[in-house]
């Protein structure tokens, strides 16, 4: 793992593949392991995050994580959906140096 999070991404998860059924029920077609660093969002971050925090938690990647807005991670004994993806540059360069995931509960 590459990018200037990776020290801090020592948390187990899952990168959730799925799959809607002929009755519109969600199935898991596979679960990859990653590494992340995942974090509840408080009331004091929505109030003073200059982002719009519209999310129960936030979820930080590796920056060749296959991963995009919709994605379902296991993390935390629960299931996220990715409601929006940051892809996180120095001022200087165009390198993604790390994902951040702006996450709500998801039921699978």
């Amino acid at each position: 793992m590459t990018g200037m999070l990776a020290h801090a991404m020592t948390q187990d998860g899952k990168l959730v593949v799925t799959e809607r059924d002929k009755h519109g029920d969600q199935d898991i077609v596979s679960e990859t392991a990653i590494k992340l660093r995942f974090r509840y969002i408080t009331e004091l971050d929505r109030n003073t995050n200059r982002e719009s925090l519209n999310s129960e938690a936030l979820i930080w990647l590796a920056p060749d994580l296959d991963v995009a807005e919709g994605s379902v991670i296991f993390a935390e004994n629960t299931y996220w959906r990715v409601q929006k993806l940051i892809k996180a540059r120095r001022m200087s360069g165009n390198r993604v140096e790390f994902l951040k995931a702006l996450v709500n509960k998801h039921s699978v």
